[in-house]
C-alpha cells in the first residue's frame, strides 16, 4: 500500500513506554522523540564549530528526559526551562529514562556513542 500525505501525517508513530524509576519511588511515562526534537537536543550540545561539546553530554540526556516525560494524556510534564532543575536529579534515574527514550525512538546506544566520538 502506498501512503498518501494524510495517511502519513495521521500515523501514530511515536511510541510510549512506562519506565520504573526507583530513585523517585514510582514510574514515569516516556514517549519517543520526534525528528525535530532529536535535532534540537543534539544542537544543544554542539559548540560554535559545529562539534560536540563533551562538557554538554550530560545535558543531552537531561534534555531528552525533559522532552519525553509525559502525563497519562500525553502532555509533556517539563519544558526546556525545566532542564536545569531536572539536571539536579539522580544521574541513574535520568540515564534510565533517556536510555528508554533512545530505545523507543530507534536510537541505539551505539548511535549515541558515535555522536560522542564525532
Amino acid at each position: 500500500m502506498i501512503l498518501n500525505r494524510e495517511q502519513i501525517l495521521a500515523a501514530n508513530d511515536v511510541k510510549t513506554k512506562v519506565v520504573e524509576v526507583p530513585e523517585w519511588g514510582g514510574s514515569v511515562i516516556v514517549r519517543g522523540l520526534t525528528s525535530l526534537e532529536r535535532d534540537k537536543a543534539i544542537a544543544r550540545i554542539m559548540n560554535d564549530n559545529n562539534q560536540v561539546d563533551l562538557n554538554r553530554l550530560g545535558e543531552l540526556r537531561v534534555m531528552i528526559a525533559a522532552m519525553a516525560i509525559i502525563d497519562e494524556q500525553g502532555n509533556p510534564l517539563f519544558t526546556e526551562k525545566d532542564v536545569t532543575a531536572l539536571g539536579q536529579k539522580s544521574w541513574s534515574a535520568i540515564e534510565r529514562i533517556s536510555d528508554a527514550v533512545l530505545e523507543i525512538s530507534g536510537l541505539t546506544q551505539n548511535a549515541l556513542e558515535q555522536l560522542e566520538k564525532n
